[in-house]
């Protein structure tokens, strides 16, 4: 879903004027990253539950999904830093 939502994102940069391509690539990078990302702390965290005998519906939203949040931002902010060529 990330990959076709970028493609998207990037096809639609090609053709309006407003948004560089530059940032169209940027976003089909960062969003599949940042899907396949989610799915493996998902995944981690509920298998971290059920191993530690917690119920993992308890620790599947909320805390999932602050980090997937707070996190995909700077997997975000990396691509666009090594894509844009921003140095510090």
């Amino acid at each position: 879903m990330g990959a076709i939502l970028g493609l998207a994102i990037l096809g639609f940069s090609c053709v309006w004027s407003g948004i560089s391509t530059q940032v169209g690539a940027t976003v089909a990078i960062a969003l599949p990253l940042v899907s396949a990302w989610a799915n493996g702390l998902g995944a981690f965290f509920t298998l971290l539950a059920d191993r530690l005998r917690f119920d993992p519906a308890v620790t599947s939203v909320p805390l999932v999904t602050t980090i997937v949040d707070s996190t995909g931002l700077v997997v975000y902010f990396f691509v666009a830093k090594a894509m844009l060529g921003i140095n510090e």
